[in-house]
């Protein structure tokens, strides 16, 4: 029998009506995003007997996470979990399907994408815990495994992005990468603890010296409630996955 992740325990006849799997959205709050940069400083500026912190301020939007290589080398990295527990899966139950994709794209303020020679992303496990936050320090960044999964980018349908003219920016449809971490997933329920989520990193099997490139993964904007328009609804499409798993 086939469960799918929703908030109450799915009937047999439900589950096999759906064994295609549950659509899930990143969600504020609930799941886990943070990015690692290798030129971030923490450094003290002593002003007589006031010691001030110094750090290098986020270089992105808050709704980026980024993965960028400097001179054939990874300069930033991006770490995201999703909460299963908070979906209703039950705790010992096998991920059976986990298939994620998230946009990529520039939001106001963002170091922009750039990567014309389409250069690849993997998603790699992440092996122990770690904090949400941004712009982090390079050597607080968590270990990672070593069956990664390459992600597949798509261009989105010219004809929706024709249909999106004259909208706001943010609801232009985005190109998309794709990650099925499906067999990289299927302990993440078996002990919700211990789903550390993934580590977006740079495919560097052909680098050379002279590479550098930056592709800028897409959150969903926060709603502002000073607007009209719902912007964490009309964005939520930017990072999801669909999840099907085996009860205990």
């Amino acid at each position: 029998m086939l469960a799918l992740s929703v908030l109450s325990w799915p009937s047999a006849s439900a589950a096999q009506e759906d064994a295609a799997g549950e659509e899930i959205q990143f969600e504020y709050g609930i799941d886990g995003v943070s990015w690692y940069w290798s030129r971030q400083i923490d450094e003290t500026l002593e002003l007589g007997q006031v010691v001030q912190p110094i750090e290098l301020p986020n270089p992105q939007s808050a709704t980026t996470m980024p993965v960028a290589v400097e001179f054939g080398e990874a300069s930033k990295v991006a770490a995201l979990q999703f909460n299963l527990m908070e979906r209703g899966v039950p705790e010992g139950a096998g991920i059976t399907d986990f298939t994620l994709t998230v946009a990529e794209g520039d939001d106001a303020g963002d170091a922009p994408t750039f990567n014309p020679a389409q250069h690849l992303i993997q998603a790699c496990p992440i092996t122990e815990a770690w904090s949400p936050g941004e712009a982090e320090m390079w050597d607080v960044q968590p270990p990672v495994g070593d069956n990664c999964v390459k992600g597949e980018r798509a261009e989105p349908d010219p004809e929706e992005v024709a249909e999106a003219e004259g909208l706001e920016d943010f609801q232009v449809p985005l190109p998309t990468w794709t990650f099925d971490l499906s067999e990289l997933a299927e302990d993440w329920a078996v002990d919700h603890f211990a789903n550390y989520g993934v580590m977006f990193m740079p495919v560097l099997d052909d680098a050379t010296p002279i590479d550098l490139w930056q592709v800028n993964l897409k959150l969903p904007l926060r709603d502002d409630a000073e607007t009209e328009t719902d912007e964490y609804e009309a964005t939520v499409d930017r990072l999801g996955a669909t999840l099907a798993y085996e009860p205990p």
